[in-house]
């Protein structure tokens, strides 16, 4: 629910807000140990990648980058 929220909040460019939203969709799957590999999972991370080329800082993509090639 989060995730979808926060793909609408990146159309309306409102990055901090969304940003806020996926990294607290990453921890809680963290905290519940959630398999990286998981569709949710590497939906968040695609969401990170997404959230970041738009809001113009692709080096912070990186990282969830890695991880969506490397679960």
């Amino acid at each position: 629910m989060k995730g979808a929220l926060a793909e609408i909040l990146i159309e309306q460019k409102r990055f901090a807000e969304a940003e806020l939203l996926l990294n607290e969709g990453l921890e809680l799957a963290r905290k519940n140990a959630i398999d990286p590999r998981y569709r949710e999972y590497q939906l968040l991370l695609r969401r990170m990648v997404a959230l970041y080329e738009r809001w113009g800082k692709p080096e912070s993509a990186e990282p969830f980058r890695r991880l969506m090639a490397h679960p």
